[in-house]
């Protein structure tokens, strides 16, 4: 938990220090800032499916809600 607590962190900074740097402080900044930080969250939850499997297991079982739900939040 506190190494996917530390990517999102890394990550969001990253993206705030970037668009800081491009755009200055601002409403751009804060935008990237806060969609860095939702989309971390939501692909957060593909990996939070299961204790014993990880991502990246084959006999991982399909979940189409999960997928579903994930596709269309990214692409609202």
């Amino acid at each position: 938990m506190l190494r996917e607590s530390l990517m999102i962190t890394a990550g969001t900074i990253a993206i705030f220090l970037i668009s800081q740097r491009r755009y200055g402080f601002g409403v751009q900044t804060s935008t990237n800032t806060f969609m860095a930080l939702t989309i971390a969250q939501i692909l957060q939850s593909i990996g939070n499916r299961s204790e014993k499997t990880t991502i990246l297991d084959r006999d991982r079982p399909a979940n189409p809600w999960m997928t579903a739900a994930t596709v269309g939040t990214l692409g609202l």
